[in-house]
C-alpha cells in the first residue's frame, strides 16, 4: 500500500507584494502548529506567482498538491487549505476548520469571511436562488448564524479547506481539462468567480460546502475588513412604528424564518398568514401567527396582516413574499424612502410585488379584488392617486422562487390570468407601470 502522509498543505497565490497582517498570521499559525503536542499539522506550504490568469494559478498549485511524492513516493497531505495574502486570521482558525471538516461529511469548508459590494460590506456565504428572469444565481446570506456551522451552495477562496477526495474527483469528471477546479465562467449574463464555479462544480459532484462562522477571518483592503465592522454597519432595528408581514403557503420554512431574523423586528410587529393548503408555520417562530383556511386570496392575506399591525401601533407595515432573500438595511431603507409617500418600491424598475412598504394611515390597502396576481400592480396606481410612490434606493431583495409556485399550479394560473384581465379591463392599454419616483 502507498504510504501517505496526513496533514495540511497551505496554499496561496502571491501578487508581488503580501499583507503584513497574512504574513504575522502564517508566521502565528506555523509556530503554534510547531508548539503543539500533537504531531505537525501542517505539512507543506505551496505558493504560486500571481498572473492574469488567477485560475490557472489555483489549478496549477492544486495539480502539484495532489501530485506531490516524497523521495520515497508517499503522498503528501489531506487538505488544502486556500488562503489569500491579503488575509488575517489567528492561528485558532486552522483549529476550527479541521475540528467542523469531515472527509466524507463535511469535505469543503471556509471561514468566515468578507469582502466589498456596492460600497457595503457583505460576507462571501452564498445560496442558490433565481433571477426575476428565472435565471439561476447565487446570492450572498446577508444575516447568518454567529458562531455556527452553515451549509451553503458556494463562498469564496479566500480561506477554503478542501479534502483531497474532492480535489481527486473532480479532476476525474473532466468539468474542463485546462481548468479542472478554478475557473472564472458565466451563471445567465451574471459572471461566476473562479472560487465560486469550483464550489458549484463540487456540488454537482454530491460534496457539500460550509462555512463556520466561529473562523473569523479579516481582509486586508484600505482597512481590515471583518465581522465587527460588518456588524457594525448593520442599521439599529426599525422602532415600533414598523410593521412586516409575510404571506405563506409553507413551501419556504427556511427563507421565512431567515427574513425574520434578517428583520430585526420584535415578534409583535411581524405577521404570518398562512393558507390552509399548506402547513401551519413553526411555532417557535418570533411573529404573530393568521390562519387563514379560506378560498386563495394573497391579498386577503396581505390586508389581514396589515390590519392587525395598524390596531398596535404600526404606521408602516412592509410586506413580503415568503421566498425572498433582503439584506438587513432593506427595511430601513425602505421606511427613509417612503418619507411622506403612500408606497415605497424596491429600486429595480418593476412592480416590486414581493417586497413592498407601505403607509397603512393613507386609507389605501390592497384591492381584494384580485386574487394572484395584479394586485402589486393596482396598489401602485392607487397609491400614486394619493400621495405617491418612492423607490428605495439600495434596499436589497432577492425573489429567490419566482413564479415557481403558480407556475406548478393549473389553479393559481387560472387565477392569474383572470387577474391580469380584469387589470386589463380597468386600465388603458400601456399603463401596468405606473410612474414611479426615486427616493
Amino acid at each position: 500500500m502507498a504510504r501517505h502522509i496526513p496533514g495540511v498543505v497551505i496554499a496561496y497565490i502571491h501578487p508581488g507584494e503580501t499583507s503584513a497582517y497574512f504574513v504575522e498570521s502564517m508566521q502565528t499559525t506555523q509556530l503554534a502548529d510547531m508548539a503543539s503536542r500533537g504531531p505537525r499539522r501542517i505539512v507543506n506550504i505551496m505558493q504560486e506567482w500571481s498572473s492574469a490568469n488567477v485560475s490557472d494559478a489555483r489549478n496549477r498549485v492544486t495539480a502539484r498538491f495532489l501530485d506531490a511524492r516524497t523521495s520515497d513516493g508517499a503522498t503528501v497531505g489531506d487538505w488544502l487549505l486556500w488562503v489569500d495574502a491579503d488575509m488575517q486570521w489567528n492561528p485558532d482558525a486552522l483549529d476550527k476548520l479541521m475540528e467542523s471538516a469531515d472527509p466524507e461529511e463535511r469535505p469543503i469548508v471556509g471561514g468566515l469571511c468578507f469582502g466589498m459590494a456596492n460600497g457595503e460590506l457583505v460576507p462571501t456565504i452564498y445560496q442558490l436562488g433565481r433571477t426575476d428572469e428565472d435565471e439561476l444565481c447565487t446570492y450572498r446570506v446577508a444575516a447568518y448564524e454567529r458562531d455556527s456551522l452553515i451549509r451553503c451552495v458556494a463562498t469564496g477562496a479566500a480561506f477554503i479547506l478542501i479534502h483531497r477526495r474532492v480535489l481527486e474527483a473532480m479532476r476525474e469528471a473532466q468539468f474542463n481539462p485546462a481548468f479542472p477546479w478554478f475557473q472564472e465562467t458565466q451563471m445567465g449574463d451574471r459572471p461566476c468567480g473562479e472560487d465560486i464555479t469550483f464550489c458549484l462544480r463540487a456540488g454537482q459532484l454530491g460534496f457539500s460546502v460550509f462555512v463556520d462562522t466561529r473562523a473569523k477571518i479579516g481582509h486586508h483592503k484600505s482597512q481590515l475588513l471583518t465581522e465587527d465592522v460588518y456588524l457594525a454597519q448593520t442599521p439599529p432595528p426599525l422602532d415600533g412604528t414598523v410593521g412586516l408581514v409575510i404571506p405563506t403557503r409553507g413551501d419556504h420554512p427556511d427563507l421565512l424564518r431567515a427574513i425574520i431574523a434578517t428583520s430585526g423586528l420584535p415578534a409583535d410587529r411581524v405577521v404570518i398568514v398562512s393558507n390552509g393548503d399548506g402547513p401551519l408555520p413553526d411555532a417557535d417562530l418570533p411573529a404573530e401567527k393568521i390562519h387563514d383556511p379560506g378560498p386563495v386570496n394573497i391579498h386577503r392575506w396581505w390586508n389581514a396582516g396589515i390590519d392587525l399591525l395598524a390596531e398596535r401601533g404600526c404606521t408602516r407595515v412592509a410586506v413580503l413574499n415568503d421566498d425572498v432573500a433582503i439584506s438587513p438595511d432593506t427595511l430601513p431603507r425602505m421606511a427613509r424612502a417612503l418619507a411622506g409617500a403612500t408606497l415605497a418600491l424596491l429600486d429595480d424598475g418593476g412592480p416590486s410585488g414581493h417586497c413592498w412598504m407601505l403607509n397603512v394611515t393613507h386609507g389605501v390597502r390592497p384591492d381584494e379584488s384580485y386574487r394572484w396576481y395584479s394586485g402589486d400592480l393596482q396598489l401602485i396606481a392607487d397609491a400614486s392617486s394619493a400621495r405617491g410612490v418612492m423607490r428605495a434606493p439600495g434596499a436589497w431583495c432577492l425573489h429567490v422562487h419566482p413564479t415557481e409556485a403558480t407556475e406548478a399550479s393549473p389553479a393559481l394560473l387560472a387565477l392569474a390570468a383572470a387577474d391580469d384581465a380584469l387589470y386589463d379591463s380597468r386600465h388603458p392599454a400601456g399603463s401596468r407601470f405606473a410612474a414611479v419616483r426615486k427616493g
